[in-house]
């Protein structure tokens, strides 16, 4: 049914009524009503109306939107308590935010505005609806948040509405999480781990910060990039978003200069990371900081020197299992030459003291060399003639060159004389080698080792993003929206680890964790509330740390209120 004018030509003039069109699902037609007389043109101008036809059309453009309107309000699903299983282990991680008490705080972030519910109950529902279980905002809004314990009185639309604001102000509120997360826990920064990832959209145009890069999955859709640092603790402790097709290099250097002047860190960071952040201008703004840096770098792209170094085996302090050697390790320091170009494309060369370790392993040699194995696998069993070197990627440099014509296609379909298979054995020789450069020479060997073994941890948080919060597919499309997407992805990340190193002492894999919150289930029955949660050995630490009265069936109103106010 809609409104509309019709205006018909009488022998008193035009005559302007309002009807609206039903569709007869019988008759299989729309059919016309009149529903409303406006009245004769002339008849209008007589009464002191000025313009007769915009006057009606007003009229009808009113009662269109009074339509709507009753439409919307008839169709808005308020949440309501109507499901009978309530989710009550999403308490454990928002116990941990409601003690970083964030209310007062949170409340400016909508000051000025004409927001007419609470943006930090917006903020709350999405994280646990996030950790309970992670689906598009809308089926979270009909399914997820109706389990929990609260019950929230936002519509739809404004919880949209609210994810819009999450993402123009994330990084406030990142701000305010670590203001309270200060006050309440020790921030450890000395040592700081820092990552990218991206994400894909399944979209054939790139707009906004959605823009053609690397994929980290090797897809060809626009991304979206993610930096993300970790504390000493492993707890997050910055994230900043950006356009896919931007060098994750430079973001290093910008989140470790927010976070130091948000957070008034005022010593020395020491920025650990991978290969791909390890270049000469990272180098140099970290030490112009007065800040250091560990960087792992591959043995297979050194020079030939300082391959001659990794070579020398009787340097090496090994370890070893039975008789066999499982790790080895060494060092140097020298002084080592760098350049890079500014933004002035003027060359910048600067010589920089460094400690240089490289460490060899078994397990990760077998896990090289079956990398390897795989991409010589993938060859063999390719028709690679009239495909160019360029159609390859990665599996081009076991191609030998002498292959290639000039228009860069090979041209032979004999495929044992196109893998090189020198090339194959040379990178075999280092496969289980790593190196580590840095700039804390007087630190021990066994420290600076021990302080990168630790970034496992921040690929650990990017998986736990990408699976147990399935920060991707990513139902919302606004850049506001999908800042706010991931800044309750982020959150959730946030309280949970906060849970895991500081209330479980790391006793609890994060898995087993979410298991827990996910599973802790309760049914209300008259003045008891059953217990779904089974009976896990895996669970048994978080129940002891946090003093649960979860060994019950039937929990009463006093036990349920313990699970509710937890005190961790």
């Amino acid at each position: 049914m809609s409104y509309f004018l019709k205006k018909t030509k009488t022998k008193k003039g035009i005559y302007y009524q309002v009807y609206n069109g039903v569709h007869d699902p019988e008759k299989g037609y729309t059919t016309q009503k009149s529903v409303k007389v406006i009245g004769y043109h002339e008849n209008l101008l007589k009464d002191g109306i000025e313009d007769p036809l915009t006057y009606a059309k007003n009229i009808v453009t009113k009662m269109e939107k009074a339509r709507k309107d009753e439409l919307e309000n008839k169709n808005k699903q308020k949440i309501t308590g109507v499901s009978p299983v309530k989710n009550i282990g999403y308490f454990l991680p928002i116990s941990v935010l409601n003690k970083l008490d964030i209310k007062e705080d949170f409340s400016y972030v909508t000051y000025g505005t004409k927001c007419k519910y609470s943006l930090l109950d917006v903020f709350i529902a999405l994280i646990s609806a996030r950790i309970i279980s992670p689906v598009s905002k809308h089926k979270s809004y009909i399914e997820i948040i109706p389990k929990l314990i609260e019950q929230y009185n936002f519509s739809y639309n404004q919880l949209m509405d609210g994810l819009n604001i999450l993402g123009e102000n994330y990084e406030r509120i990142i701000e305010i999480l670590n203001y309270h997360y200060k006050k309440m826990y020790k921030r450890n920064s000395k040592n700081v781990y820092f990552d990218c990832t991206n994400y894909y959209f399944e979209i054939d145009k790139a707009y906004e910060d959605k823009q053609k890069g690397p994929s980290k999955e090797n897809r060809n859709e626009p991304i979206i990039g993610m930096a993300l640092l970790l504390d000493e603790d492993q707890i997050p402790l910055s994230m900043h978003m950006y356009p896919g097709n931007q060098s994750e290099k430079e973001e290093i250097r910008k989140i470790i200069s927010k976070m130091k002047k948000t957070n008034n860190v005022t010593g020395k960071t020491i920025q650990v990371a991978d290969k791909g952040l390890n270049c000469a201008k990272n180098i140099h703004e970290a030490i112009k900081n007065g800040d250091g840096y560990i960087y792992s770098q591959s043995v297979k792209k050194l020079s030939k020197k300082e391959k001659t170094w990794v070579d020398i085996q009787n340097q090496y302090k090994e370890t070893k299992e039975g008789d066999e050697v499982v790790f080895k390790i060494k060092s140097c320091i020298d002084n080592f030459e760098y350049s890079f170009l500014d933004e002035a494309n003027k060359k910048i060369q600067f010589s920089v003291s460094q400690k240089r370790i490289v460490y060899w392993s078994k397990k990760l040699e077998e896990k090289h060399i079956m990398e390897i194995d795989k991409e010589v696998e993938k060859l063999t069993n390719l028709s690679l003639s009239g495909i160019k070197r360029k159609e390859l990627g990665d599996l081009a440099k076991y191609v030998k060159i002498a292959s290639i014509n000039k228009d860069g296609v090979i041209d032979s379909s004999n495929i044992n004389a196109l893998i090189d298979y020198e090339k194959i054995n040379e990178e075999k020789k280092y496969c289980g080698y790593n190196m580590l450069i840095t700039s804390e020479i007087k630190d021990s060997v066994e420290h600076i080792y021990n302080v990168y073994k630790n970034l496992w941890r921040i690929e650990e948080s990017f998986r736990i993003l990408k699976t147990n919060l399935s920060a991707r597919p990513i139902y919302v499309s606004k850049k506001e929206s999908i800042y706010g997407h991931f800044l309750v992805c982020y959150t959730a990340l946030f309280l949970m680890r906060i849970v895991e190193f500081k209330t479980l002492k790391d006793k609890v894999p994060a898995n087993k964790l979410f298991e827990f919150v996910r599973k802790f289930e309760v049914v209300k029955c008259n003045e008891l509330y059953i217990n779904l949660l089974t009976k896990n050995e895996d669970f048994c630490p978080i129940i002891d740390a946090i003093k649960l009265p979860v060994d019950n069936f039937y929990l009463d109103r006093k036990e349920f209120e313990q699970c509710l106010n937890l005190s961790i």
